[in-house]
């Protein structure tokens, strides 16, 4: 690295990685109350493997993209954030 950039903050072990992602989805708690309650009602399996299948593939999306974006502006998500919105105005002008 260059004498003027700043060392990037990061997971000290793959375990602390682990813990975070899990902490991520503990949030998660309402989407797993939701299918369990239908079920009790009478819901079934016709209405879970879907639903199971679309929340799996849409938290990866998020934490895919949520990782992207924090690589791409090497910093927190208030620099993603600040990054993204001078990315789509940049965008914005090439294509006017």
């Amino acid at each position: 690295m260059g004498k003027h950039e700043k060392e990037r903050d990061g997971f000290k072990s793959r375990t602390g990685f682990i813990l975070a992602c899990i902490g991520s989805a503990v949030g998660m708690g309402n989407i797993w109350r939701f299918p369990y309650m239908v079920s009790d009602w009478g819901g079934g399996m016709t209405f879970l493997i879907p639903y199971i299948l679309f929340v799996i593939l849409i938290a990866s999306t998020g934490v895919i993209e949520e990782m992207a974006l924090g690589r791409a502006a090497k910093g927190g998500p208030i620099k993603a954030s600040v990054s993204a919105q001078k990315c789509e105005l940049t965008i914005r002008k090439q294509v006017n």
